[in-house]
């Protein structure tokens, strides 16, 4: 069984935005409305915007329509993928492949995605550039000090010191926004805005009060706060009841599992991948009430 994107179809009828109407004509139509699926529906589509679908009579294709035979397959609205990361190389140099993932999305019905970490500003030129391509909505990563600074670890050997995770991060292209405890969070959220980022994502090296504080300046500039589940120190928890609107990653619920004066001790990415293997040891610790 094959699905097609409704947007997927008119896309690849050579530029059928520029056309006056397109009818999408045969196709089985499943609308996601929890009606059943309409075997020989009628899809019309005008400039950008779909102005009917449903049975031939309901919809009759208007003289000089471009008709876009579909008979045989299913026609489905557009797909929304939620988390991607369409990756970069060093220095923000797009990677030639991004144009064929674009088009790979979009020739699998996804018409929009939202890219959950990058460098919004030169993401969105890459796909201004690589047009067909879905509708990107570029999220702005945003983290704490201790994400710039270099890291610490005690292994049995010594003391191991690691360059700043944000270094890495750099090298594929992604560009965090620095936030540290008492700046102004509404700078954070002008630097997103002018990059282009429809929301924040919060990554690591946060504490409640700087998510609390992040959440309610996004909020007020109507954008939505996502982050990573335990940003160190703040827990899921303590992430939600500041006001963050979505978490990623449920592996980071093992931070539920840690008093909240050990958490704050844990600020290597080391030492949050141990303690999220150390919780999935038994079955008796991933049904512990605080996860």
């Amino acid at each position: 069984m094959v699905h097609v994107g409704a947007a997927s179809l008119v896309a690849t009828s050579a530029a059928a935005h520029q056309r006056a109407v397109v009818a999408i004509v045969g196709a089985t139509l499943w609308d996601g409305s929890g009606a059943p699926a309409l075997p020989g529906a009628v899809v019309l589509v005008e400039g950008e915007r779909i102005s009917c679908a449903g049975t031939p009579a309901a919809c009759p294709v208007p003289a000089g329509a471009e008709r876009v035979d579909a008979t045989g397959r299913f026609l489905i609205p557009g797909l929304i993928d939620t988390h991607v990361h369409l990756l970069f190389r060093p220095n923000g140099v797009t990677h030639p492949s991004i144009r064929s993932d674009l088009r790979d999305l979009l020739a699998r019905g996804v018409t929009a995605t939202r890219d959950m970490g990058n460098n919004p500003e030169r993401l969105l030129d890459a796909v201004r550039e690589a047009q067909p391509a879905p509708r990107v909505f570029p999220m702005q990563l945003v983290a704490g000090i201790h994400f710039f600074s270099p890291e610490s670890e005690r292994t049995p050997g010594g003391v191991v010191r690691h360059a700043p995770a944000s270094g890495g991060m750099r090298q594929l292209g992604w560009w965090p926004i620095l936030y540290v405890s008492g700046g102004d969070p509404r700078q954070v959220i002008r630097q997103a805005r002018e990059a282009g980022a429809v929301g924040l994502k919060l990554y690591q090296g946060l504490d409640s009060t700087q998510v609390a504080r992040l959440s309610d300046a996004a909020h007020a500039a109507g954008m939505p706060v996502w982050g990573h589940g335990w940003v160190q120190p703040a827990s899921v928890r303590e992430q939600s009841q500041a006001g963050q609107d979505g978490v990623v990653h449920a592996a980071g619920l093992a931070g539920e599992l840690i008093p909240r004066a050990t958490r704050d001790s844990l600020r290597t990415s080391s030492a949050l991948l141990q303690v999220t293997a150390d919780s999935a040891r038994s079955a008796a610790a991933a049904r512990r009430p605080q996860v």
